[in-house]
């Protein structure tokens, strides 16, 4: 079911589904590597395709042990540091309740449901 890449995914979500540069993934690598020993290679996957709910979902199921890096005016969130992140954003993207909402719309609410502390400091404002 499961497939452990020895190249490590990431998958940038921004709001608008759009592609960051060399020099913006090697930032969001660089973030990754400051908080967990992951010595693997990265490979980046971005666009407006990640925005579909579904899309995301199957690249996660397929691909273990990856990144989301959640994008916003002002930050870059990164799901994906502990274990069960990847699981409860799979399980986020295929909730009814969450029908007509994108993949990013999706990952940022768990991602400030699960670090609430952030959203009082990081008001979604900055969405």
């Amino acid at each position: 079911m499961y497939s452990v890449n020895p190249m490590g995914n990431v998958f940038i979500l921004t709001r608008e589904g759009k592609e960051y540069s060399d020099e913006g993934c090697r930032y969001v690598e660089d973030l990754i590597r400051r908080f967990v020993n992951d010595g693997r290679t990265f490979i980046f996957s971005m666009g407006a395709i990640y925005n579909d709910p579904f899309h995301l979902m199957e690249c996660l199921i397929n691909n273990r042990c990856s990144y989301v890096a959640i994008s916003t005016h002002k930050s870059i969130w990164i799901l994906g540091f502990e274990e069960d992140h990847q699981q409860k954003l799979i399980r986020e993207l295929r909730n009814p309740e969450n029908e007509g909402k994108t993949g990013w719309e999706i990952a940022l609410n768990l991602f400030y449901e699960l670090y609430p502390e952030v959203e009082k400091a990081s008001p979604r404002s900055d969405q």
